[in-house]
């Protein structure tokens, strides 16, 4: 093995770029098939670091498939047929690029991947391919049952939804949920999505050759007059923590929602439960789900946010008359997530690590969140915060007499990782200030309040040249 030059002064942590420089070399074809790595003490001794560090780089690789562990033997490279092994989308690969290309990543779905408890995750992953365990069964297309009646405890407890495991369908990624929509629901079937809102959400119905609506916002969300003109049959809205404006739908709009789903026996809401998990001040309201007695909300989930956007691991609780056609129609479409990675997540929420992970982030992201909004207050005390009562980012409304685009272009030349607000809204439509879509998820805590100046000191340079 060509032995790597790691950087112990990198943000990268060591056991990380250790990972990465073994990886590519897999990719490349210097460590071949069944050639046996360098011991942990050996290696460990070689580059003067801890045994730990090695252990950690290992056996992410073992998780991923690129090694096997032999008792009292060691580490060796598997049988890999690389033309099919998608590169540069491992667990850390994401987090590397950002962290090295970008001088500050203010991106709004990146999560603090220290806070991922690996030791833990790798315990629930062996436990899952153990001998005894049921992975060799017939898979079943809507997902693993014990992961979906664990799912369904979780909606149960911390949204208020009572539902049932066999309207849970479990998916890698939204995109195959949305899919599955798309065949459930008439062709003539109109959808309403938030303007702003998620742009992919949109493209994803214009390849499918779907019609879509972009409905306008309030402060408390989608307008449901606006709604109740147009010939939308479903409503694509995130009430928890809309995306990108922040806002959190009031319990009275949430029932004019449910109102105007019950107005047609084909109008349906659906309910992407966006960042739920994180909400910072004031009692959680409840989701559109629990309070859906005329079972019109389709509700959508996932664990991207809350454990690692990598895990790829999302849900849909369909309504029982979607469940009808979806028995009918869809089951030839297989779950895409593999069988042990729903079986090591069912044991990570199982054994209570889910829940004690979840508390140690939304406090840790609570830290981070305070200084966020102090250091922005403290640097831009003409600008507008917008949307920090949930979830890992939020608006800056500026008072700039630079245009939105250019602000965003000069800034992300200037190695900023950010968005504009005027991105995320349909053609034609801009805001009236320009305004910065800022994360805050992936920061590290102290150098929160530095990158907040760099970026005053930088947009300031930007408006004396103007």
């Amino acid at each position: 093995m060509l032995f790597p030059n790691l950087n112990p002064n990198s943000k990268t942590p060591l056991y990380e770029q250790l990972y990465l420089h073994i990886k590519e070399e897999i990719h490349k074809g210097n460590l071949k098939k069944d050639q046996q790595l360098p011991s942990k003490r050996a290696l460990a001794g070689f580059l003067n670091i801890s045994i730990n560090t090695i252990t950690d780089a290992y056996e992410q690789l073992v998780d991923e498939g690129y090694l096997r562990s032999l008792e009292r033997r060691g580490y060796f490279v598997e049988d890999l047929n690389l033309q099919y092994v998608e590169q540069g989308v491992g667990k850390f690969d994401n987090l590397a690029e950002a962290k090295e290309d970008h001088r500050v990543n203010f991106s709004f779905n990146t999560v603090d991947e220290d806070l991922f408890p690996y030791t833990i995750w790798r315990k629930c992953y062996r436990d899952a391919v153990a001998k005894d365990s049921q992975l060799l069964n017939d898979p079943n297309p809507r997902g693993s049952l014990g992961l979906r009646v664990e799912i369904a405890k979780y909606i149960y407890s911390s949204r208020g939804a009572d539902v049932s495991p066999q309207q849970i369908i479990i998916s890698a990624g939204t995109e195959f949920l949305l899919f599955l929509i798309n065949q459930l629901v008439p062709r003539d079937t109109v959808f309403a999505v938030e303007d702003p809102g998620y742009e992919r959400l949109s493209h994803i119905f214009e390849v499918g050759g779907r019609e879509f609506l972009p409905i306008s916002l309030d402060e408390a969300g989608m307008k449901t007059r606006d709604l109740e003109k147009s010939p939308a049959t479903i409503a694509c809205v995130t009430p928890s923590h809309q995306f990108p404006t922040g806002c959190i739908m009031p319990l009275a709009r949430r029932m004019d929602l449910l109102d105007w789903a019950q107005k047609r026996e084909d109008q349906y809401i659906l309910e992407d439960d966006y960042d739920s998990e994180f909400r910072y001040s004031g009692r959680p309201i409840p989701s559109l789900k629990s309070m859906d007695r005329g079972d019109r909300v389709i509700y959508m989930g996932s664990f991207s946010k809350c454990i690692s956007p990598s895990l790829r691991i999302s849900y849909m609780v369909l309504p029982k008359k979607l469940l009808e056609i979806y028995q009918n129609k869809l089951t030839v479409f297989q779950c895409p997530v593999s069988a042990s990675s729903q079986r090591a997540l069912e044991i990570f929420i199982k054994t209570g690590s889910f829940e004690k992970h979840l508390n140690r982030m939304r406090n840790h992201y609570r830290k981070k969140r305070e200084v966020f909004v102090k250091s922005l207050e403290k640097y831009f005390p003409q600008g507008q915060v917008q949307g920090e009562e949930a979830g890992l980012h939020l608006l800056l409304h500026l008072a700039s007499p630079l245009d939105e685009e250019s602000l965003v272009q000069g800034l992300v030349e200037k190695g900023y990782f950010l968005r504009g607000l005027n991105e995320f809204r349909a053609k034609g439509s801009k805001s009236a200030s320009p305004t910065l879509v800022l994360g805050f998820g992936s920061l590290d805590l102290d150098e929160i309040d530095g990158s907040i100046r760099d970026l005053k000191e930088d947009i300031a340079r930007m408006e004396a040249e103007y």
